[in-house]
């Protein structure tokens, strides 16, 4: 039969591609290659995603596969093939290859030379949004490049994804295809990367990222199979958040006692959430936030954001700011973005925005970070209270009031030292006429804890510019307890702050330090935020 088999490599007029991506359709409607005089060449629109596919020959009723079982390959590159009807010992399947996001493909298949090369098409960036066309640029052709020409190019991806401060995964879509690109920057020091999550079981290896660029930049394509998904990523058993979303929720993941640290330390895992073009999350959203540069010799704390239910549709809303101190134990242990949730459904608070804010891991660098003043008892802590605060003002929150939309409403929550701390910011600077202590350590600086300078502190009457002032407590913080009834009650005495100062008393026990908290803040933050609405601008 004339061109079957031939010299030059001619299969006939045309051949086609059929694979994972069109359900295996062999038939008239499967994309074509068309032969040029050497090669069959075609351009295609393929989705972003890890797929399968041989080269069917219509004229010999047989198919181009694969010539071993090797893991799937990146973009651009080259495989060799092998035809399915020839005897061979070596185990064939079909071609498998790792599209980063869905776009027009050149595909060239050589019969004489047994290999398919897939690339991105000439016009693969129209229609493509910015960050998706520089990895277009980026990739296309960098397979004819030496290792250090692609790892030039890789870094200079990377540095321009960060200067447009990308946040990933990517949604990216070309006609009817729709996708995410997941995209992990910088080398890595173990070959086996991967996407785990709700999609997949959780389950490492079964969605690896293909590393290109001499390994400066990995990346999965995944077609949006629902409109939301949790992941992270796997690296040799270590999972980790996606560096570049800032979405996150917690893991859920019980959490044992702390002994060395009764709030918690920062332990819990979060999941980065990633959801899909139009969809609108219908609760609260947590995102992390880059903190910015804390005074020198203090760790930079880890800062979460909460956001209310209807955020994102709200554009022109501006919303009352929440900080929260110990903010990560007080999301992961003490569900407070979940009491947030609930007082807001019930009408006691008004939608705000939640700054939560870590505090040190370990219990003395976090009194030290924390304290304002000397105590006696606690020789060995060195008061940093005041640097931590001016960072604060100076800095933290110009920061959330550029990034979020929130007013200039600002209230403070502290437990513990921080208590005292947020007490000490309301007296001394104006900016802040809104603050809760639970647990508050009013007495530290004196170990008779009737005379400390937090106390003479709130001595000083403020009332004229004070909005509300909230403490609860319980009798297991006895002596800091009577310290509440006692010197806090008499200096918060006077008639200009009738209706403005709030003390809550707890005497039901807890074996749980959490839960005690949790239960005073359903009547302590209410009284806090009453008053308090979001603005709606023009």
């Amino acid at each position: 039969m004339l061109g079957c088999g031939s010299d030059d490599g001619y299969l006939g007029p045309t051949v086609r591609l059929s694979g994972s991506f069109n359900g295996w359709v062999q038939g008239e409607i499967a994309p074509e290659l068309t032969w040029d005089g050497h090669d069959y060449r075609g351009v295609v629109t393929l989705p972003g995603e890890t797929i399968e596919l041989q080269v069917v020959v219509p004229l010999l009723s047989t198919s181009y596969g694969s010539s071993s079982l090797n893991r799937e390959t990146a973009i651009p590159a080259l495989q060799t093939v092998s035809r399915e009807d020839e005897p061979s010992s070596v185990a064939r399947g079909p071609l498998k290859w790792a599209l980063p996001i869905p776009a027009r493909y050149e595909v060239v298949f050589s019969p004489q030379q047994r290999t398919i090369h897939i690339d991105f098409a000439d016009d693969a960036k129209d229609g493509q949004p910015p960050e998706a066309a520089l990895l277009i640029d980026a990739l296309r052709g960098s397979e004819k490049l030496s290792a250090s020409e692609q790892h030039a190019r890789g870094l200079q991806l990377i540095d321009a994804l960060r200067q447009r401060d990308l946040e990933t995964p990517l949604s990216v879509s070309y006609g009817e295809q729709r996708g995410f690109l997941f995209l992990h920057l910088g080398s890595v020091d173990w070959p086996s990367l991967s996407l785990v999550g709700n999609f997949n079981g959780w389950r490492a290896g079964v969605d690896p990222l293909t590393f290109v660029l001499d390994g400066t930049v990995a990346y999965l394509g995944k077609r949006t199979t629902g409109s939301r998904i949790e992941y992270r990523f796997d690296l040799h058993g270590q999972r980790y958040v996606d560096p570049l979303n800032p979405e996150v929720m917690w893991d859920g993941a019980y959490l044992p006692p702390n002994p060395r640290n009764l709030l918690g330390g920062n332990v819990g895992e979060l999941n980065s959430v990633a959801m899909a073009p139009g969809y609108q999350e219908p609760g609260s959203r947590l995102r992390r936030m880059p903190g910015p540069d804390t005074p020198e010799g203090q760790a930079r704390p880890e800062v979460l954001m909460y956001l209310p239910p209807g955020y994102a549709q709200a554009a022109t809303t501006r919303y009352p700011a929440l900080y929260v101190f110990d903010g990560k134990d007080a999301v992961v242990r003490g569900g407070y973005t979940r009491l947030l949730d609930r007082l807001m459904q019930a009408g006691k608070t008004p939608p705000v925005v939640g700054v939560f804010v870590s505090s040190p891991s370990d219990p003395s660098v976090r009194l030290s970070a924390l304290a304002s003043y000397r105590d006696p008892t606690f020789a060995e802590i060195e008061p940093k209270g005041d640097a931590f605060s001016r960072w604060l003002v100076d800095s933290l929150v110009p920061q959330v009031e550029k990034n979020y939309r929130v007013s200039t409403a600002r209230a403070l929550l502290g437990i513990d030292m921080a208590g005292p701390l947020v007490m000490n910011l309301v007296w001394k600077d104006p900016r802040f006429v809104r603050a809760l202590s639970q647990s508050g350590r009013f007495g530290w600086g004196d170990p008779q804890f009737v005379s400390s300078p937090y106390i003479k502190l709130l001595q000083s009457d403020i009332s004229a510019r004070v909005e509300r002032i909230a403490f609860d407590y319980s009798d297991a913080d006895s002596p800091q307890a009577q310290v509440h009834d006692s010197a806090l009650r008499t200096a918060l005495i006077g008639p200009g702050y009738v209706g403005k100062v709030q003390f809550y008393r707890s005497t039901m026990s807890s074996s749980d330090l959490w839960d005690s908290l949790r239960l005073r803040a359903e009547q302590s933050i209410p009284f806090l935020l009453r008053d308090l609405s979001p603005l709606v601008t023009k």
